[in-house]
C-alpha cells in the first residue's frame, strides 16, 4: 500500500471517529448532517454534522459531480495552482480515492485525496499530500489551539516550507510563516511554534507548500482539516 493509499485509509478512519466525537460533543452548526441511529428505551436519532470533514468546499453551496472537479477548484482557491494538470485518478473504495495533481508538467506530483461524503454524490476533498512534505503535527481533524507545534519532514529549494493555517469564512490567514527542513532532495526534520489569534470558526485548513525558485508559484502542497 502506498503512503499516500496508507493516508487516505487513516482519514477515512478518522471521519468515523470524528462523527462519533462530534455526536457526544454536540457541535452547534453544520451545513450538511448524517443521522445516526442510537439504541436506548426510546429510539431516537441524533443528527451530526459529515461534511465538516472536508478542507473542500467548506460550505454546501458549491457541489461538484466529479473528483477531478472537485480537486481541480481546491488547487486553484486553496493551493494557489494558476493552473494544475489533472491525473489519472485512483480509486480507494467505491466512494473515495486519490486525485493526483501536477502545478507543472515537471513540478512534483500532490495527491489530492477526494470523497463522496453526502447521499448526492457530490465530492469533497479530505486533504492533500506530496512526498516532499510530511506533516506529523498537528494531526488531521485534530483540535488545536495557539500556540501552535507545527513538525514535520520535507526537502525543498533553500529548505524552506511555506505554512499557512486558515479558519472558513475568512480570506485572511490565521498564520502565514515559514518552515525550514530538508534542501536538495534531501529530507530533514522540521519544528516550530506558532502563534494565531482566536478564531471566529470552529474549523480550519492547515496547508504547507512550496514556491517554484523561478517564478515563485506554488509547486506542491499537503493539506489537512482541524478543528478550533
Amino acid at each position: 500500500m502506498g503512503t499516500t493509499r496508507k493516508v487516505l485509509v487513516v482519514l477515512a478512519a478518522l471521519a468515523v471517529v470524528a462523527l462519533v466525537v462530534v455526536g457526544v460533543e454536540g457541535f452547534k452548526t453544520s451545513p450538511t448532517t448524517t443521522s445516526i441511529s442510537t439504541s436506548s428505551s426510546t429510539s431516537t436519532t441524533s443528527q451530526v454534522p459529515s461534511t465538516w470533514i472536508a478542507v473542500w468546499p467548506t460550505t454546501t453551496t458549491s457541489k461538484f459531480t466529479t473528483s477531478a472537479a472537485a480537486a481541480r477548484s481546491f488547487a486553484v482557491h486553496v493551493l494557489g495552482m494558476a493552473n494544475p494538470i489533472m491525473g489519472t485518478y485512483r480509486a480507494g473504495d467505491a466512494r473515495s480515492g486519490e486525485q493526483p495533481i501536477r502545478a507543472t508538467t515537471i513540478a512534483p506530483e500532490t495527491t489530492v485525496l477526494v470523497r463522496q461524503l453526502t447521499s448526492d454524490n457530490s465530492w469533497w476533498v479530505l486533504g492533500a499530500t506530496t512526498g516532499n512534505i510530511e506533516i506529523t503535527r498537528p494531526a488531521a481533524l485534530t483540535r488545536v489551539s495557539s500556540p501552535m507545534v507545527l513538525a514535520g519532514r520535507s526537502t525543498a529549494f533553500e529548505a524552506v516550507v511555506n505554512a499557512t493555517l486558515r479558519e472558513d469564512g475568512r480570506a485572511a490567514p490565521l498564520i502565514e510563516t515559514t518552515v525550514m527542513g530538508g534542501a536538495n532532495g534531501v529530507v530533514a526534520p522540521f519544528h516550530a511554534t506558532v502563534t494565531f489569534p482566536t478564531p471566529t470558526s470552529q474549523y480550519g485548513t492547515l496547508v504547507l507548500y512550496t514556491r517554484s525558485a523561478k517564478d515563485g508559484a506554488v509547486t506542491e502542497a499537503s493539506a489537512m482539516r482541524v478543528q478550533f
